[in-house]
C-alpha cells in the first residue's frame, strides 16, 4: 500500500494508516465537517471508521487516501466499494472529507480528480459514483467540477445504474432522507479534465 502514493499539483495522497487517527478523530468531532454525514462521531467511532478504511485497502487494493499539503493531512479522499443497497451495487463510490480550515481551496476537487483517474486507469473501473444529500451544495459542486452527471431518477435496479443514469436512497438519519447520486463513467469521453 505504501507505494500507492499519488502526487497532484499541490497535494500528496497516500493510503490511510493508523497514524491518521488524530486527524480522523478531529474531523469526526467537527460538526461543520460532519453536518452532511449524519452528525459528529466519538473518538471511538472515528477509530472504527479509520480501521474500516485500512481494512478496505487490504481487501480491495484501493480505498481512502490521506490528502496532505505541506506535510499536513488536510482530509481524506478516496474510493470505496459500496456495501449498502443504494441502487448501484456493485459500485464504487468516490468520497471526500476535509478539515473545515481547508475548505474552499480546491483540495477536494484536486484530490478527487486524481483519485478518479486512478480508478479509471489503474483499477480499470467503468463507473464511479458520488453520493450526497440534496442540500450539500459544496459536494455537488465538486462532483460537477469532476464532470460527473447528476442522476435525476430514483432507481432500484443496479443494471440501469450501470448505464449511466442512477439515483439512490439509503437509510440515513432524518431529515437527510433523499440521497443524490452523480456518475462518471470511463466511456463518457474525457471524464476528468486536467
Amino acid at each position: 500500500m505504501k507505494d500507492l502514493a499519488i502526487t497532484t499539483e499541490r497535494l500528496l495522497l497516500r493510503p490511510v494508516c493508523t497514524g491518521d487517527l488524530d486527524v480522523a478523530a478531529a474531523l469526526g468531532a467537527d460538526p461543520r465537517v460532519m453536518a452532511w454525514f449524519g452528525g459528529t462521531l466519538t473518538a471511538e467511532r472515528s477509530e472504527q471508521w479509520l480501521r474500516r478504511q485500512i481494512e478496505h485497502w487490504r481487501a480491495h487494493g484501493f480505498g481512502r487516501f490521506a490528502a496532505t499539503f505541506g506535510g499536513v493531512v488536510v482530509g481524506f479522499v478516496g474510493l470505496t466499494r459500496t456495501e449498502y443497497d443504494a441502487g448501484f451495487i456493485p459500485g464504487i463510490e468516490i468520497a471526500w472529507r476535509l478539515a473545515f480550515d481547508h475548505w474552499g481551496k480546491g483540495y477536494a476537487t484536486e484530490a478527487a480528480r486524481a483519485v478518479a483517474r486512478e480508478g479509471f486507469e489503474r483499477l480499470g473501473l467503468e463507473l464511479i459514483v458520488g453520493v450526497t444529500t440534496p442540500g450539500n451544495t459544496r459536494s455537488r459542486r465538486v462532483m460537477e467540477r469532476l464532470g460527473m452527471v447528476h442522476a435525476r431518477r430514483r432507481l432500484r435496479a443496479s443494471a440501469r445504474a450501470r448505464g449511466g443514469s442512477a439515483a439512490a436512497s439509503r437509510r440515513v438519519p432524518a431529515p437527510q432522507r433523499a440521497i443524490e447520486v452523480s456518475v462518471s463513467s470511463s466511456n463518457q469521453g474525457p471524464p476528468l479534465p486536467t
